[in-house]
């Protein structure tokens, strides 16, 4: 019986995770398909991405990022991504976890990976990663 509970609250813990990770999901969808992101990427990023983004570096040297990366473009079509865009859970742990969003842009497929972690009860996006391009947002803003 000991162990029937163990790999009950396991499961039960894997449920809830994912329960998590499904809202995220739909709040990334819901980002995607705007060009307003300043509240979302402050509350759902992890705080050193977050400041990178919202605060850029102001040396002469320093590059950051120059598109949405949401969409991993400089011209968003909202309106076909509206109508394409779906999102997937692609891995649960109990710290960590990957949503995978595709959606349709000028005639072309898109893949956004969001990387997670855990923090409290909370899943903050640690990292956007851009399979198509082999490229994350974290190498961008010169973060490991």
């Amino acid at each position: 019986n000991l162990i029937g509970i163990v790999v009950a609250l396991c499961l039960t813990t894997t449920c809830w995770a994912a329960a998590g990770l499904d809202e995220m999901a739909k709040s990334i969808v819901g980002a995607t398909q705007s060009s307003d992101h300043a509240s979302f990427i402050s509350d759902n990023f992890v705080t050193e991405v977050a400041s990178k983004l919202t605060h850029p570096a102001e040396s002469d040297d320093a590059e950051g990022i120059d598109f949405d990366i949401f969409t991993y473009s400089q011209d968003p079509d909202y309106e076909q991504i509206r109508k394409t865009i779906k999102s997937e859970v692609k891995q649960v742990g109990d710290t960590n976890g990957v949503i995978r969003v595709t959606f349709t842009q000028h005639g072309d497929e898109i893949a956004v990976e969001y990387r997670l972690k855990k923090s409290g009860e909370r899943w903050l996006i640690d990292d956007v990663v851009y399979p198509n391009d082999d490229f994350s947002l974290r190498s961008g803003l010169d973060l490991k």
